[in-house]
């Protein structure tokens, strides 16, 4: 924990200069789109008090409603699959393939969620510059897409520019920590919450951490020897949650303008419109 803990000092450190424009840009276009606090979570409080005209606001939710549309609309076939090969991408036995397959998966994200995250993930990425999204398995709908805010993660980049380490902070109860991640990894104070009637009494700040695994062993066939090593911790305590990995890199996010080596978006509609939003 102490190595991971290490880690998302790093990450942090490197985010802190976005910090007071993600501030602004949420405050003048979308109040509900940032989270600087964990315990601001399910706080309904009215956050609009710094908007006196809503034309950002308007206007970036008819943007988002078209990238949504015209890229990625539920209502019509939005991708296909094929080979790179085109002589075998050609043969018939191929083509049924692919196309069976992408009905498939058309179904999949069609009882999901994804088509509920899309819309918001297209408007932080107009107004923020940078968004993100989690895909991970679910026992009840193949896949569960999680839409992380602004203020709430941090991104990493290789050598080559591309994202490949991301973190967030988000708060569970205890009954929700029992469910995914069972008794035994709980610490004591989760699990007198548990015997004593109380699981969702109080709010325990979560840590996930996702990177390239650097001490994998290739031939393993264990999670945590994946390409991606995936760390689940509560603040605070000494041992993690849960241990294990990603064949692929399961993070969603979208910069919409990067200069040279940055790591997060730094031209886009949201920045170059705060000055007359204001």
């Amino acid at each position: 924990v102490t190595y991971a803990t290490r880690r998302v000092g790093a990450l942090k450190q490197e985010r802190s200069s976005f910090d007071s424009t993600y501030r602004d840009l949420s405050d003048y276009i979308l109040p509900r789109a940032s989270r600087w606090y964990l315990e601001d979570r399910n706080r309904g409080d009215r956050r609009t008090n710094k908007i006196l005209n809503d034309t950002g606001t308007w206007a970036c939710g008819v943007a988002a409603a078209g990238l949504h549309g015209g890229l990625t609309s539920p209502s019509r076939p939005w991708f296909n699959l094929s080979h790179p090969n085109p002589a075998l991408a050609e043969q018939k036995a191929a083509r049924v393939y692919f196309s069976d397959t992408r009905d498939a998966m058309f179904g999949v994200f069609g009882r999901s969620n994804l088509y509920q995250v899309l819309p918001t993930f297209y408007a932080d990425l107009l107004t923020f510059l940078t968004g993100a999204f989690l895909a991970l398995e679910d026992d009840k709908d193949v896949v569960r897409f999680v839409h992380c805010l602004v203020g709430t993660y941090w991104l990493g980049v290789s050598h080559r520019g591309r994202v490949d380490t991301f973190c967030r902070e988000f708060q569970m109860t205890s009954r929700q920590l029992v469910d995914q991640f069972g008794r035994n990894s709980l610490p004591v104070g989760v699990l007198d919450d548990l015997n004593s009637n109380r699981p969702e009494e109080r709010q325990w700040n979560v840590m996930h951490l996702i990177e390239p695994n650097r001490w994998r062993r290739v031939d393993s066939p264990w999670a945590r020897d994946a390409a991606w090593v995936s760390l689940y911790w509560i603040q605070g305590e000494q041992t993690f949650l849960q241990q294990s990995g990603f064949h692929e890199f399961p993070v969603i996010s979208g910069r919409w303008s990067v200069a040279g080596e940055d790591t997060y978006g730094t031209s886009g509609p949201g920045w170059q419109t705060l000055a007359d939003i204001k």
